[in-house]
C-alpha cells in the first residue's frame, strides 16, 4: 500500500479552521464596531427607553408635579430614566466618545390628560469630534423620530 503525503489531514484543517474562528472572534467586533453604528444604536435605544417614558405617562393617574410621574433627564455623557417617585433613577452611560445635548434643561416628559409634550424637544447624540450625528426629535404631539 502506497503512503499519499499530499494536502492536509483532517487535524490539521480543525486546527487551522479554530485558529482562524479566534482571529475573527476577537477582530470581528471591532471591525463592526464603527461609531456611526454606536450612535445609531444608542439614537434606537433612547427612542425605545423614550417610548416606554410615554406609555408610562399615559397610563399613570394625573399627577400636578411632573416629578412624580415618569420621566427621563438628559446629561452631557449619560441619561437618567425616573419610571416611578419612589424609585431611583437608572442610568444609562454612553460609550466613551459619545455624548448627549438636549434642550428644554433635558427633561422629557408627556402631559397625561393631552398627549402632548409641553414642546418640541430636541436631543442630539454626536461623537465628541462631531464627525458623526444623529438627533432624536419629539414633536409637540408626541411623535418620536430619529433623524441626521
Amino acid at each position: 500500500m502506497k503512503n499519499n503525503n499530499h494536502g492536509f489531514i483532517y487535524i490539521d484543517l480543525l486546527a487551522g479552521l479554530s485558529v482562524a474562528a479566534l482571529f475573527f472572534l476577537l477582530i470581528h467586533p471591532k471591525i463592526l464596531l464603527t461609531p456611526s453604528m454606536q450612535i445609531n444604536a444608542q439614537a434606537q435605544y433612547l427612542v425605545s427607553n423614550i417610548r416606554l417614558i410615554q406609555e408610562k405617562n399615559y397610563s399613570q393617574p394625573i399627577q400636578k408635579n411632573y416629578l412624580q410621574r415618569a420621566y427621563i433627564r438628559i446629561n452631557k455623557t449619560s441619561y437618567d430614566i425616573y419610571n416611578n417617585a419612589s424609585a431611583s433613577a437608572v442610568t444609562i452611560n454612553m460609550p466613551s466618545g459619545i455624548q448627549l445635548d438636549a434642550n428644554h434643561d433635558g427633561i422629557i416628559l408627556f402631559n397625561f390628560a393631552d398627549k402632548y409634550t409641553a414642546s418640541a424637544i430636541t436631543i442630539k447624540i454626536y461623537s465628541t469630534d462631531n464627525q458623526y450625528i444623529r438627533k432624536v426629535i419629539i414633536n409637540s404631539y408626541g411623535r418620536i423620530r430619529i433623524d441626521d
